[in-house]
């Protein structure tokens, strides 16, 4: 009994959403709405609340958060590698971007394996993540049916596709690929080699090499055999290319 006293008095001790209401001279209502829906409060009324946050060392109980929203404020993020510092640098920014909205931020990788994508899709959906963010946009029909049945959004990056149905976020991987066999031939050069990643589950990769063919084409010119390189992105494999 004692110890069960104790337990209660830690906790009571506690400080609770009322404590922070009164320290920030604010509703409770307003604290909530700091606390779940900060980019709709004023600033004024968002630095009083945490402030008052930060001098009782309030923590918001996540749970609770979660069944009085329905929104658990978490989005997951599955990329093709975390060893392509070019996606973690990109994972840093989002995280760091979604933090400032109230978001966590929960990473998966697929390593280029599209069934490897899908157990990582439903595994995030399971645990009741509020939105996806994919990169590339060759993903499993299926996928989306299944995002649009949960009513999950979702967006494709590293792609610009404003032709598809999906929302995206990126840029012109074909467009790049033309650009840069038209500079190299602008400068004169007419035997031009390419090394790619490997294009057979990578969009991006496969877009930048029809994009580098296309260009040649139109001025009568294309990669001889064997000029055409797919290696791993990695300095390893592409000084051995």
């Amino acid at each position: 009994m004692v110890e069960g006293r104790r337990r209660e008095t830690i906790r009571n001790d506690r400080p609770v959403l009322a404590d922070v209401a009164r320290a920030a001279g604010v509703s409770t209502a307003s604290v909530s709405r700091v606390l779940n829906e900060p980019d709709k409060v004023r600033p004024e009324m968002r630095q009083r609340v945490m402030a008052a946050v930060e001098q009782l060392g309030y923590v918001p109980d996540g749970a609770a958060r979660a069944l009085a929203s329905g929104r658990l404020r978490t989005i997951g993020a599955i990329v093709p590698t975390l060893d392509n510092a070019i996606f973690a640098s990109g994972i840093n920014a989002l995280q760091r971007r979604l933090a400032q909205r109230g978001f966590t931020l929960l990473v998966a990788s697929s390593e280029y394996d599209s069934d490897e994508e899908a157990r990582e899709v439903h595994a995030l959906v399971v645990r009741g993540v509020d939105g996806l963010v994919f990169v590339g946009e060759g993903h499993d029909p299926k996928l989306y049916k299944l995002l649009a049945s949960k009513g999950l959004p979702y967006v494709n990056t590293w792609v610009h596709a404003p032709d598809q149905p999906h929302p995206t976020i990126g840029f012109d991987n074909r467009s790049a690929g033309q650009r840069l066999a038209d500079y190299l031939m602008d400068l004169g050069h007419r035997r031009i080699a390419m090394v790619a990643g490997f294009t057979a589950h990578n969009d991006r990769a496969r877009a930048r090499a029809e994009g580098v063919r296309e260009a040649l084409a139109k001025r009568g010119l294309e990669i001889a055999p064997g000029q055409f390189l797919e290696r791993a992105y990695d300095v390893r494999e592409g000084r051995e290319a």
